[in-house]
C-alpha cells in the first residue's frame, strides 16, 4: 500500500511539473515574439500556399516573422488556400487582390513564398506583379523546379528535403521481404513534386515495384477497399490525399484516421502530421527553421544589399523522427532499428511510464 501511495504521489508531482513546463514553454514563445516594428525600413509579401489552419502554415509564418521583425522589416501575408481550392478562379482572385493592393500604392521590397503553389504563383506572375523584386522560397517539394527557377537571378531559397528515400530504407528494415512501395497522393502541385521525387527512387530500389494511389480520382469507399486489400508485401507511404473524386475535403487528422482504419499494415509519412491519428510513424523537416533561413536570405538581400543571385539555394537538412507507440505495439515495430532520436506519441506520460526502468528493473 505504501509503495502504491508513493507511486501515486510521484506520478502527481510529475504531471504537475509537466504542466508547469508547458506553461513556461508557452510563456517563452510569447516573450520571444517581437513587437511589430514601429518604423519599419522595408515591407515584404509572404505568400503561403495553404490556409492558416494547415499544419505547417503557422510554423512557417512564425519563422518568417521572427527574423523579419528582428531586422525591422514588416510583412503582409496572403494565404492561397490551395489545399482546398486549386481552381483557376481562386488563383485569379489572389492575382486581382494583389493587383488592387499595389494600385492603391502598397509596395513591397521582396516576396517570400511557402511551399510549391506559392512559388509557382510568384514566378508565373513576376513580371506582372513583382517585377524587380527578389523571391525567396521555402518548403518546395519539386526539387527539379526549384533548381530550374533558381537559375533566375531573382529566385533562391530553401527546398524541403525529400525524405522518401530515408523513409523507404527505414521501412525496409522493418519489412525486408516487401515487394511493393505504394504512395498515397492527390493531384495538388505539392503532390506532383512528391510523386516526381518518389518515382525516381524506382531506379535505386530495382527489386521493388513503385506505384501511386490518387485519392482525388476515387470515392472514399473505393479508397477504403483498395487500402484494405494491401498486405505486408507492401510498404505504404502517405504523402497527401485530403480530397476525393466527389470533391469532398478532409483535414489531416480525418485523413490519417480513415487510412489507419482501413489498413492492416504500417503507414509511413515522410512529412509532418498524421502520426498519432492513424499513421504509424514518419520523418519530417524543421519547418520553422526552414522559414527562418529563407527570411534570413531575404534580410541579407534587401537590408544588407547582398545580390540574390549570389545567395545559394540550400536544402533543409535536419530532420526528426516520430512514431505512434500504439502502432509500434500493433505492428511489432522493432524500435532498435529506428533512429536514436525517435520520439513516441501515445506512450503514456506518467512517472511509471517515463521511469519504468528505475521502478521495475528488468
Amino acid at each position: 500500500i505504501i509503495f502504491s501511495v508513493i507511486l501515486m504521489v510521484m506520478d502527481y508531482l510529475h504531471q504537475n511539473n509537466k504542466s508547469k513546463s508547458r506553461e513556461y514553454n508557452a510563456a517563452e514563445v510569447i516573450q520571444d515574439q517581437q513587437a511589430v516594428p514601429a518604423e519599419p525600413e522595408y515591407r515584404v509579401l509572404f505568400l503561403s500556399s495553404y490556409d492558416p489552419t494547415f499544419i505547417t502554415a503557422e510554423l512557417e509564418r512564425k519563422g518568417v516573422e521572427h527574423v523579419l521583425y528582428k531586422a525591422n522589416i514588416v510583412y503582409d501575408v496572403q494565404y492561397m488556400n490551395t489545399k482546398k481550392d486549386m481552381t483557376e478562379g481562386n488563383i485569379e482572385g489572389i492575382r486581382i487582390t494583389l493587383e488592387k493592393r499595389m494600385e492603391e500604392g502598397l509596395t513591397y521590397d521582396a516576396v517570400i513564398t511557402a511551399d510549391d503553389a506559392a512559388l509557382h504563383f510568384a514566378v508565373d506572375n513576376h513580371e506582372q506583379l513583382f517585377q524587380g523584386l527578389p523571391v525567396f522560397f521555402m518548403g518546395v517539394n519539386d526539387i527539379d523546379y526549384a533548381k530550374e527557377v533558381s537559375k533566375n537571378d531573382f529566385v533562391t531559397g530553401v527546398t524541403e528535403d525529400q525524405l522518401s528515400d530515408e523513409m523507404i530504407a527505414l521501412a525496409l528494415k522493418q519489412n525486408p521481404g516487401a515487394k511493393n512501395v505504394v504512395g498515397i497522393v492527390d493531384r495538388t502541385v505539392t503532390s506532383q513534386g512528391y510523386v516526381k521525387e518518389f518515382m525516381k527512387l524506382q531506379s535505386k530500389y530495382k527489386d521493388l515495384s513503385f506505384s501511386c494511389i490518387y485519392t482525388t480520382d476515387k470515392t472514399r469507399s473505393a479508397l477504403g477497399r483498395e487500402l484494405e486489400a494491401l498486405d505486408d508485401s507492401t510498404i505504404l507511404i502517405y504523402f497527401n490525399g485530403q480530397d476525393d473524386s466527389q470533391g469532398n475535403l478532409y483535414s489531416m487528422a480525418e485523413d490519417a484516421s480513415f487510412i489507419g482504419a482501413h489498413t492492416s499494415i504500417p503507414v509511413y509519412r515522410p512529412n509532418i502530421g498524421g502520426v498519432g491519428n492513424g499513421l504509424t510513424g514518419g520523418l519530417y523537416c524543421d519547418f520553422y527553421k526552414n522559414a527562418a533561413d529563407a527570411a534570413k536570405m531575404c534580410v541579407d538581400a534587401i537590408k544588407h544589399h547582398v545580390d540574390p543571385k549570389t545567395i545559394q539555394m540550400k536544402s533543409s537538412g535536419k530532420r526528426q523522427c516520430v512514431f505512434d507507440q500504439e502502432m509500434v505495439d500493433k505492428y511489432h515495430i522493432n524500435t532498435h532499428l529506428l533512429p536514436k532520436n525517435t520520439s513516441y506519441l501515445n506512450n503514456g506520460s506518467g512517472y511509471r511510464d517515463n521511469n519504468r526502468h528505475i521502478i521495475f528493473p528488468m
